[in-house]
């Protein structure tokens, strides 16, 4: 997603309008303009849920990957322990039997192929959690625009009252 997407939105309300000093600048009552913006906060929204979409696919993706890593890794422990059963005294909790694990991958020179393993879905837990976290950032983005939005709306909705009012005098 744009780092600026929030700075920078899609359709121009006009080029040349400066935000900057909307109170001295009479379009800042102009429904024409408060309409572009509207719809600037639209197309916005629209390409911030359409990177949402496709982050939400890498996240599947990458859950998929590491799901298939752990299934591996976990197919190598089981075969691990049924060549090289695990004596009663490793098996009274979860870290001892992973030691006992990692100590028999040692010695059976099984090392490189448990590391290699164990990495993985390491990296694979890492990938999902960048993913996960811009998703995140996609709703923040998605939530801010919308309020941004809302805003415009309600500003809009006040500004042809009083346009309406003025001409009833």
């Amino acid at each position: 997603m744009s780092k600026d997407l929030l700075g920078e939105l899609i359709v121009p309300a006009n080029p040349t309008y400066d935000w900057a000093t909307a109170e001295e600048q009479s379009e800042y009552v102009n429904p024409v303009t408060l309409n572009n913006r509207e719809i600037q906060m639209a197309n916005a929204a629209i390409v911030v849920t359409q990177q949402h979409i496709k982050v939400n696919r890498k996240i599947a993706e990458a859950k998929h990957w590491l799901q298939e890593a752990k299934h591996a890794l976990e197919d190598f422990e089981r075969d691990l322990l049924l060549r090289f059963p695990a004596p009663s005294t490793s098996t009274k909790s979860t870290k001892l039997l992973q030691v006992y694990v990692y100590s028999t991958a040692t010695s059976q020179n099984l090392k490189s192929q448990y590391d290699a393993l164990v990495t993985k879905v390491r990296e694979l837990d890492r990938e999902l959690l960048k993913w996960e976290a811009e998703a995140d950032n996609c709703h923040m983005a998605f939530q801010a625009i919308k309020l941004a939005g809302e805003h415009i709306q309600t500003h809009l909705s006040f500004v042809k009252n009083e346009q309406k009012n003025a001409r009833a005098y």
